[in-house]
């Protein structure tokens, strides 16, 4: 895939204007949706909507799991300060940040990676199925990185996805490492309930079988008192930048979409190395990683996807490259 580059990144680069969804990510309008819970404080002072309606106090007995479903503080360093650990998840520390965002992976790891997901984004659940093992394995279980997770449902095009958010933050009010088992039962689940109309009531199955407070779990997803913590995200995550899920920040840095693990390890590799992280290079500065010549490349480690995950078929030498943009319905 050497001479019709020029020519494919071309075609991509009009595609993408034209298509709201790319092939390595999830986006659309991202403008937070008015909740029916009462915000005060930093989310109320961002612009966000509020209601007259009071909403229900939480039942978290603890202050770190508490703040989970609340409007965090102002989206400051502080914020995504973490809290000492108040579990443990998969053999890693688990816990909140002082905005009550959970996190994985050690307190005191030197790199901190703010991911911006939704649970209804395949592409999310591609990152969550085939890179975030590698990244937990190699770099969250071995104290060097933290990772920090925040809400940034995609409701125009996701309608079950704000829901689901509210599910993991309520079942964080029971600790951090009830969010985290949340957090995989939902992506693990993603087919089931997406697209649905059950979608609550299968949140609630999931609740019981994860054996939370199915009442105290119930009473938090039917107030929606998550929604306001989850338009602070929102707000931060469209000030920071965001266009689409899922989007990373790795002390700083951007990785946008469903990458694979090196484009992470080289990024995480350097930066632990006190090295600068790579950039792209000029002619690619601005194209989605699937449209880049690496992006594109056969991926020599999966016959018949490109590195950037998408899946092909015909000669990768030759002439002339078809893209197509669709989807099954």
């Amino acid at each position: 895939m050497t001479d019709h580059k020029s020519l494919m990144r071309l075609g991509a680069l009009a595609l993408v204007v034209i298509v709201l969804v790319g092939l390595a990510g999830c986006g659309g309008d991202r403008s937070p949706t008015p909740t029916a819970s009462v915000q005060t404080g930093p989310a109320a002072e961002q612009g966000a909507e509020t209601t007259p309606t009071q909403a229900p106090a939480a039942t978290a007995t603890s202050a770190s799991a508490k703040v989970a479903a609340e409007a965090p503080a102002a989206d400051t360093v502080d914020a995504l300060q973490p809290q000492p650990p108040t579990g443990v998840y998969e053999d890693m520390p688990v816990g909140f940040t002082a905005g009550g965002h959970a996190y994985r992976g050690s307190p005191d790891a030197p790199i901190v990676l703010v991911e911006f997901s939704e649970f209804q984004c395949p592409f999310c659940r591609r990152h969550e199925m085939n890179t975030a093992p590698q990244i937990k394995d190699t770099y969250l279980k071995t104290g060097k990185v933290l990772h920090i997770f925040r809400d940034f449902p995609l409701e125009q095009i996701h309608p079950q996805a704000r829901k689901a958010a509210e599910a993991a933050r309520c079942a964080g009010e029971q600790g951090a490492d009830r969010f985290w088992a949340m957090h995989d039962r939902l992506f693990e689940t993603q087919s089931d309930w997406s697209e649905q109309a059950t979608a609550v009531d299968l949140f609630k199955g999931y609740a019981q079988a994860l054996d939370l407070d199915v009442d105290a779990f119930n009473e938090c997803l039917d107030s929606g008192r998550a929604g306001a913590a989850i338009d602070a995200d929102l707000i931060a995550g469209q000030e920071a930048g965001v266009g689409g899920t899922p989007t990373f920040f790795l002390n700083g840095y951007p990785i946008e979409g469903a990458q694979p693990f090196s484009a992470f390890q080289r990024v995480l590799d350097a930066q632990l190395a006190g090295n600068p992280p790579p950039t792209p290079a000029p002619q690619q500065a601005g194209l989605p990683y699937w449209a880049t010549d690496e992006g594109m490349s056969p991926d020599p480690e999966r016959p018949g996807y490109t590195r950037a995950g998408d899946s092909y078929y015909g000669e990768a030498t030759a002439s002339i490259a078809l893209i197509e943009f669709a989807d099954f319905q």
